[in-house]
């Protein structure tokens, strides 16, 4: 007896059905997902930085967009260590003296000076001014450095000021400010005993622990002085016109700094990168080379613009000039904020 099922005919056709509706559900979803994929970019294009990335010239807009890692932790002058805060401070401050394009020393707001073995002798510009129109003297640059030797001050660079004439001994706390060897017999004057001889503390007050501050200015910030853009005075080329915290810092030129010639943009603006998060321009990687680099060149009308930087020797300043034409007479260079998720960016400045 034959107890075998018969064989269903319809087997193998409903087999294959199965598998080709599998197969088709699975291509529909591959072209879902990249699908999906490609309108996520499209819109992170819309809401990120792919745009300002690709442009990092943009003669047409006159602005220049370049990124650093963090917001500026510390922008007083005589706290700051870190490397953003240097920036920054490069750009709206000026010493007694300055690096140039070339990293040679030239005058900034001491127009000549002369170091001997025991001493060294500025002497200041008459044109020099703070950001508000006041004349710069010497007597802000004593202010500053007693500040920063201060024991209460506890600022972590003071022994840069240790060439000083008893420095160190002021800032261990064992003898008076009033002994620190640096006086002024005039506004326009600065003199500095030094402990030691120091062939290059020339070189040294290009240092940012070395920047002036307004004695009545700082005071009236009841300790705030560098927490915010209208909690400070400068001396340099630009000025921070507005500075939204975690996103954005906007810098423009100083209408009192000395030097009103020189080929600087009207505005600079940043953006900057927080870190951990993609940076996608390419722009501003650094040239093995010293000295000048040229790091972009766009056309305008037919004739070259070439933009190089310097990268300034202790303060990781970063200047911008451009040779005829200018990009612009406005030119902006820009910065963006991005947090380490969805990566947005904001409007800033420098």
């Amino acid at each position: 007896m034959n107890n075998r099922h018969p064989r269903n005919e319809n087997e193998p056709s409903f087999t294959q059905s199965a598998a080709r509706q599998l197969l088709m559900l699975a291509a529909g979803a591959v072209v879902a997902l990249v699908a999906l994929m490609w309108l996520l970019q499209a819109l992170a294009s819309l809401v990120g930085s792919s745009t300002t990335a690709a442009n990092a010239v943009d003669v047409q807009n006159n602005s220049i967009t370049i990124a650093i890692s963090t917001e500026p932790p510390q922008l007083n002058s005589t706290l700051a260590t870190d490397a953003s805060s240097g920036m920054i401070l490069g750009h709206v401050m000026e010493g007694l003296l300055r690096m140039s394009m070339d990293d040679q020393l030239e005058p900034g707001i001491a127009e000549r000076w002369e170091v001997t073995e025991t001493q060294a002798k500025f002497w200041l510009r008459d044109n020099a001014k703070w950001s508000d129109g006041v004349a710069v003297t010497a007597h802000d640059f004593i202010f500053a450095w007693k500040t920063a030797l201060k024991p209460e001050t506890a600022s972590e660079y003071a022994f840069l000021l240790y060439p000083i004439k008893n420095a160190r001994a002021v800032n261990e706390g064992t003898i008076g400010l009033d002994q620190l060897g640096v006086y002024a017999p005039d506004d326009l004057t600065l003199i500095i005993d030094l402990e030691r001889p120091v062939a290059f503390f020339d070189k040294m007050v290009t240092f940012q622990t070395y920047f002036p501050l307004r004695e009545d200015f700082y005071l009236q910030t009841a300790g705030r002085y560098g927490a915010d853009a209208q909690e400070m005075l400068y001396t340099g080329p630009f000025v921070i016109t507005s500075w939204v915290h975690g996103a954005s810092l906007l810098l423009e030129r100083n209408p009192y700094y000395w030097d009103q010639s020189a080929n600087q943009p009207e505005h600079h603006q940043r953006r900057l990168y927080h870190r951990r998060c993609h940076r996608s321009s390419q722009f501003f990687q650094r040239p093995a080379d010293r000295g000048n680099r040229t790091v972009g060149r766009e056309s305008t009308g037919g004739v070259k613009t070439t933009l190089a930087y310097s990268s300034r020797t202790r303060r990781h300043l970063i200047f911008f000039r451009v040779q005829p034409p200018p990009i612009a007479q406005h030119p902006q260079l820009s910065f963006e904020t991005r947090d380490t998720t969805g990566c947005r960016h904001g409007r800033a400045g420098l």
